[in-house]
């Protein structure tokens, strides 16, 4: 068995394998179930806390109108009422833009395009995408001329679910209005397959806007290859890598190689994926979870050995000042259905003086619950890719 890791810079000394493994014998499998169940009980609170919190701010922020435009330092203008909206959509109070939208016309202030894309925006970020379409579907009998960017944001507004067969209905019924997809219309479509796990229409969609002069970009690039690592697509992924290369945009490296990596190893191509990894190792300036994950499944073949064994020798062999999220949850989940290891690792470190973060103990609460299965969520849109 690899001794386990400790940190480098703890505030103490750092335990011996011995001292860390008397501190876990001396809890029973009960007690540690217990603190375990403590933790996540505590962590759910800890989030429907903070959720209460915000709801009950958003709620006392969007009371009146007035006192919204007073805060926000705006009157009762075109421009005014756009950006009233458009906070709206930020806070996620996409009945109150809709009631803005009522409001501006009664004030005989008529909807510009701008303005209306604003409030699809605002329904958009919701995953609304009924009203999305009720919005553009209104924009002609209102006298707003429909543009790319309207069809584009009811797009992402399906993105949510997965609703690929609506999306590309919407994105073959804008060719007959004369309208241009452009690249943000059909990465918002490829990225609604993807989240359907539709991968055959998701790469013929990026062959369509390849074939039509648009290059895919930074998002297109990532979300493919999170799609291949789902669906352990690792021809298509080792394709896309290369592409990537080729390509003249600026992609995600890390991202993508991590995803890339992962869809070769869970398609029993380890060795393949090791060659992937190799061939960027020193040059990237951050790793990511998949990556990481990666690395200690290729080595879990390679030496023929379990995940937490495996897991283990990796953190052994890393160059940390302390252990972050990104190196110490893949490690964690690694560890699979001896979930109990990884709970003696970190009460070790615990009991060291070293920070153990809310995320690792979450990431033991996930692998505890499914076995150890990957983790398959989808890398979060919202903040790296706002809708304009």
């Amino acid at each position: 068995m690899p001794p386990m890791p400790t940190a480098k810079h703890a505030r103490q000394e750092p335990m011996t394998v011995t001292a860390a493994v008397a501190v876990a014998a001396r809890q029973s499998r009960a007690a540690l179930l217990a603190q375990h169940l403590t933790w996540s009980t505590c962590f759910s609170d800890k989030r429907d806390t903070q959720e209460r919190s915000q709801n009950e701010i958003s709620r006392r922020g969007w009371r009146h109108d007035v006192s919204l435009f007073m805060e926000l330092g705006l009157g009762p203008t075109k421009d005014g009422f756009r950006s009233a909206i458009a906070e709206c959509g930020a806070q996620r109070r996409w009945e109150r833009a809709l009631l803005l939208v009522t409001k501006l016309e009664r004030r005989q202030l008529h909807p510009d395009e701008s303005i209306m894309a604003a409030a699809m925006k605002a329904v958009s970020l919701s995953a609304q995408w009924v009203q999305a379409l009720h919005l553009l579907g209104n924009l002609p009998k209102i006298s707003v001329k429909i543009n790319a960017r309207h069809c584009t944001i009811a797009i992402s507004a399906m993105q949510p679910s997965g609703d690929w067969a609506r999306a590309l209905s919407l994105l073959a019924s804008m060719a007959p209005r004369d309208l241009q997809p452009t690249v943000d219309t059909y990465t918002w479509t490829i990225c609604t397959c993807a989240k359907a796990s539709e991968w055959s229409r998701a790469f013929n969609l990026r062959d369509q806007m390849m074939e039509e002069g648009m290059q895919p970009n930074k998002i297109t690039y990532r979300q493919l290859a999170v799609m291949c690592r789902k669906e352990a697509l690792w021809e298509h992924g080792l394709q896309l890598l290369a592409d990537a290369q080729a390509s003249q945009v600026a992609w995600d490296v890390p991202v993508v190689l991590g995803a890339v990596g992962m869809s070769c190893v869970r398609a029993q191509q380890w060795q393949r994926a090791a060659a992937v990894l190799a061939e960027f190792e020193g040059q990237l300036m951050e790793t990511n979870y998949f990556w990481n994950l990666a690395q200690i499944r290729i080595l879990a073949e390679r030496e023929q050995c379990d995940g937490w064994e495996a897991a283990f020798a990796w953190l052994s062999e890393q160059d940390l000042d302390s252990f972050d999220d990104e190196t110490v949850c893949p490690a964690i989940s690694a560890c699979g259905a001896q979930w109990q290891k990884a709970l003696e690792w970190l009460l070790a470190l615990q009991e060291g003086g070293t920070a153990v973060t809310t995320a690792m103990y979450q990431e033991l609460v996930r692998i505890r619950a499914t076995g150890g299965e990957d983790e398959d969520e989808d890398y979060d849109m919202d903040e790296d890719w706002p809708l304009a």
